[in-house]
């Protein structure tokens, strides 16, 4: 058995509306400029265990994140009503606007491996369980935005598997 780390982190963090979000131009996607940041807390645990004389590696992290006032998006139509009446001057039957998502989460595991098995060869595998909801959404336009969902767009399975490889000349 090799070197066991411990590890432990705990962030937090915001992030401003773009400039599009709250001061758009586009007459049928207006900004919002009501708009506010982005925030989230986050802490990890997890252990690194290297093995066979630092030519492998092992870790298992845990992780959990707290998001607050996300910037979403909805479309509106005159078939689809919507949170946003249609803007002024917009002319077409579809417009847009951003608003924010009170709260959600994602919490999961990530597992890494690492293998050396020759000076010249690496390989390296990984695998994220991510479980992510809506907590809270009042303004919520879209089912996949009602709390209890799942946040769009964040796999609940991801992972890949690099070979690399390299020697001097």
């Amino acid at each position: 058995w090799g070197e066991t780390r411990f590890r432990a982190f705990y962030g937090e963090g915001i992030k401003e509306p773009r400039f599009d979000q709250t001061n758009s131009s586009f007459v049928c996607f207006p900004g919002n400029p009501a708009l506010k940041p982005e925030a989230s807390k986050t802490w990890s645990v997890g252990l690194e265990q290297r093995l066979a004389g630092e030519r492998a590696r092992v870790s298992a992290n845990y992780f959990s994140n707290r998001f607050y006032d996300l910037v979403s998006f909805t479309s509106c139509s005159i078939f689809a009503p919507c949170i946003a009446p249609q803007p002024a001057g917009c002319t077409d039957d579809f417009w847009g606007t951003f608003f924010n998502t009170d709260r959600a989460r994602a919490r999961g595991v990530n597992l890494e491996a690492e293998l050396a098995p020759a000076r010249w060869l690496r390989l390296t595998g990984n695998y994220t369980y991510d479980d992510s909801r809506v907590l809270v959404s009042p303004n919520a336009t879209d089912e996949a935005l009602l709390p209890g969902n799942r946040l769009l767009r964040r796999p609940v399975n991801s992972g890949s598997l690099t070979i690399s490889s390299g020697w001097k000349t």
